[in-house]
C-alpha cells in the first residue's frame, strides 16, 4: 500500500524516512547469512525483482491510495524478516527509480508494504512453530494463508489509523474506501501467498528460511 505525499502532514515526512532507515539498519546483520551461500542471494535478489513487479500493479482505491498484493508474507517466510526487509527495501527503490512511488512517500510505503506484513508473517510462524502441532499442512495453512491475511489486515488497520492520526475523514474518507476494499484483497493475498509458499515448501523446501523439515516432517516418522 502506498500513499501520496499530500495525504500526510510535512511535519510526518522526516519521522517516517528516519523509522524507515532504524528498520533497514536493523535488518543489515542479516545479509551475514548470504556470505558463502550464492543461493540466499540469488533468492533476495530475485524476491526484490518478484516484489517490484506485484507492487507496480496497483489500484487507486481514493485519490493519493493505492493497493497491491503485497507479497511480503511470503517473502519472510522465504528469506526471514531481516533479508526480507531488504528485498523489499530494493523493491522499493526500484520504484522510485522508475517514477513509480515518490521519494517522500516512499519511507511510509515501504513501512506498510513490508516491515509491517513481513513482521506479522513472522510472528505467525513462530507462533505456530512453539504452539501447534508438528505437520507440513499447519505450516502451510497457517503460516501461508492465514499468516498472509493477517498480515494484510494488519496492513490495513495500521493504514486507516494512520490516515485518522493525520486528520482524514473518517468513516467517510479515504479510509472508508480501504475498508470497503478489504475483503476483495484478504482472500486473494492469502490464496497467492498461500498457494506459493506449498508450492515451495513441496519442491524446494530448503529455499524455505522459516520451515524446518526436520522439525516438520523428520521427527514424526
Amino acid at each position: 500500500m502506498h500513499f501520496e505525499l499530500h495525504l500526510l502532514p510535512a511535519a510526518a515526512s522526516p519521522w517516517l524516512a528516519l523509522m524507515a532507515a532504524a528498520l533497514v539498519a536493523m535488518s543489515l546483520p542479516g545479509l551475514k547469512a548470504l556470505r558463502g551461500h550464492p543461493e540466499r542471494l540469488h533468492l533476495v535478489l530475485g524476491s526484490a525483482v518478484a516484489l517490484a513487479v506485484l507492487w507496480s500493479v496497483s489500484a487507486r482505491v481514493d485519490p493519493g491510495i493505492a493497493v497491491h498484493v503485497l507479497g511480503t508474507p511470503l517473502v519472510a517466510l522465504l528469506l526471514g524478516w531481516r533479508l526480507a526487509l531488504v528485498a523489499a527495501a530494493l523493491a522499493e527503490l526500484a520504484l522510485v527509480v522508475a517514477g513509480r512511488s515518490a521519494p517522500g512517500a516512499a519511507p511510509l510505503g515501504w513501512m506498510l508494504s513490508a516491515a509491517l506484513p513481513a513482521a506479522v508473517s513472522w510472528a505467525v510462524a513462530w507462533g505456530a512453530r512453539f504452539r501447534l502441532p508438528r505437520n507440513p499442512f499447519v505450516f502451510i495453512f497457517v503460516c501461508g494463508f492465514f499468516g498472509a491475511g493477517a498480515a494484510a489486515l494488519a496492513t490495513w488497520l495500521a493504514a486507516t489509523g494512520l490516515l485518522g492520526m493525520t486528520g482524514q475523514p473518517l468513516p467517510g474518507g479515504p479510509g472508508a474506501s480501504l475498508w470497503a476494499f478489504l475483503p476483495l484483497v484478504l482472500f486473494p493475498e492469502a490464496f497467492i501467498n498461500g498457494a506459493l509458499a506449498s508450492m515451495f515448501i513441496v519442491y524446494r523446501p530448503e529455499w524455505v528460511r522459516l520451515y524446518d523439515e526436520m522439525f516438520y516432517v523428520r521427527q514424526r516418522s
